[in-house]
């Protein structure tokens, strides 16, 4: 492992609508993290809750926060 990837495994990743570090690392696996959305990206759990993303485990109007 090159110092690249140890970088990449310690990044932290980002709202996709705040900007704000999220709790999760980029190397994390997906299947394990909360507010993670395939085909959009990680969003943190404050504007997942706040900004009702979620509507019966279904992304509702989350385009629109972009």
């Amino acid at each position: 492992m090159d110092s690249t990837d140890q970088k990449e495994e310690s990044e932290i990743e980002i709202c996709r609508i705040c900007s704000k570090p999220t709790e999760y690392n980029i190397a994390d696996n997906i299947m394990a993290r909360v507010g993670y959305i395939e085909g959009f990206s990680q969003v943190c759990s404050k504007c997942m809750y706040s900004h009702h993303q979620y509507k019966n485990n279904e992304v509702t109007d989350i385009l629109f926060y972009i």
